[in-house]
C-alpha cells in the first residue's frame, strides 16, 4: 500500500503527481495546505462490501490553505514535505469503516408498493442523501431507488412506499430463512452482499484482476476460482465453500467450451 497524509499534517500540492485538471479549479501547484479530514461515503448492504456502513475514502481529502479556504482534492496530488509531513500507510477497508448505516424503514431488496399500487424492489438506497432537501429547501430528497430487475429504477421517498415483503438482505440479518427463485439469483445475492474474494490472474503482471476467457475457464475448472462474471471476466471465490461449489457447478454447466462465448 502507498502512503497518505495523516489528518492534521501539512503537505504540498503536487499537480504533476496528481492531475493538472485541478489547476482549473484555482488550485495552485506547489502550494502548502493542511489536511483537515478525508471524505466519507456510505456503502450499502448490496454494494459488494461484506459489511455496509460509513467509510472514510482515502482517495479524497478536505484541505485548508494559509488563507483559511477549504477545498477537496484528490489524495495522490498531496506530496510530503521533508521533515514536516507525517504520512501513514493506506488503510484496509475494515480500518476505514467508521460507523454503521443510518436506520431506514426499508432495506435493499425489500418488496414495496407505491401509492398507485405498483410493486417494486428496493434496488439501492442513497444513504448520503438522508437529511438532504430538494432545491425548495423543504421537500426531502428521495433516497430509495425502486425498480424491477433489469428495467432500471426510479427515485422514491419513504412516505410514498408501503412494505409488501422483506427481502433476503433483511431476512439474513434477522435470522429468517431466505428464499431464491433460482440458483442464479442465489449466486448473485452473495456477490451483491460481498461474500466473495476477487482472485488475481497469476499469469498476468499488470491488470491481474482481468481474466481472458480461457484463463477464467481453466481457473474455475481447477478450483482456483468459483465463478466468473462481468465484462472484464472477474473471477471470484465465495467465502462459503458450499456456495462456491454450487456457483462453480452452475458456471461450468452454462459455460462449456462448445458455446459461442468462448473465443481464443
Amino acid at each position: 500500500m502507498g502512503k497518505i497524509p495523516v489528518v492534521g499534517t501539512t503537505v504540498k500540492i503536487d499537480l504533476d503527481k496528481g492531475e493538472r485538471g485541478w489547476a482549473n479549479k484555482g488550485i495552485q501547484h506547489g502550494s502548502v495546505v493542511k489536511v483537515v479530514e478525508y471524505s466519507q461515503i456510505h456503502y450499502g448492504r448490496t454494494c459488494g462490501h461484506d459489511k455496509g456502513g460509513l467509510y472514510e475514502n482515502d482517495s479524497y481529502a478536505l484541505v485548508e490553505n494559509d488563507k483559511g479556504t477549504r477545498f477537496q482534492i484528490w489524495t495522490p496530488s498531496l506530496a510530503a514535505i521533508d521533515g514536516v509531513s507525517e504520512m501513514m500507510d493506506k488503510r484496509s477497508k475494515e480500518e476505514r469503516r467508521i460507523g454503521d448505516l443510518p436506520d431506514t424503514k426499508f432495506w435493499e431488496m425489500d418488496i414495496v408498493m407505491d401509492e398507485e399500487g405498483e410493486i417494486f424492489k428496493i434496488q439501492h438506497i442513497w444513504y448520503d442523501q438522508i437529511g438532504e432537501f430538494c432545491n425548495d429547501g423543504v421537500t426531502p430528497m428521495p433516497i430509495y431507488a425502486c425498480g424491477t430487475d433489469g428495467n432500471g429504477y426510479s427515485h422514491r421517498r419513504e412516505g410514498s412506499l408501503t412494505l409488501v415483503e422483506r427481502g433476503n438482505v433483511w431476512k439474513r440479518a434477522h435470522g429468517e430463512e431466505m428464499a431464491f427463485a433460482s440458483t442464479k439469483e442465489e449466486i448473485d445475492f452473495y456477490i451483491l452482499v460481498g461474500d466473495i474474494q476477487y482472485m488475481k490472474n497469476p499469469r498476468l503482471t499488470t491488470g491481474q484482476y482481468h481474466w481472458p476467457q480461457l484463463d477464467a475457464l481453466e481457473s474455475i475448472r481447477d478450483g482456483y476460482g468459483d465463478y466468473c462474471f462481468g465484462t472484464s471476466h472477474s473471477v471470484v471465490k465465495f467465502d462459503d465453500p458450499k456456495i462456491g461449489e454450487m456457483a462453480r457447478d452452475y458456471w461450468l454447466k452454462h459455460n462449456d467450451p462448445k458455446y459461442d462465448w468462448l473465443v481464443s
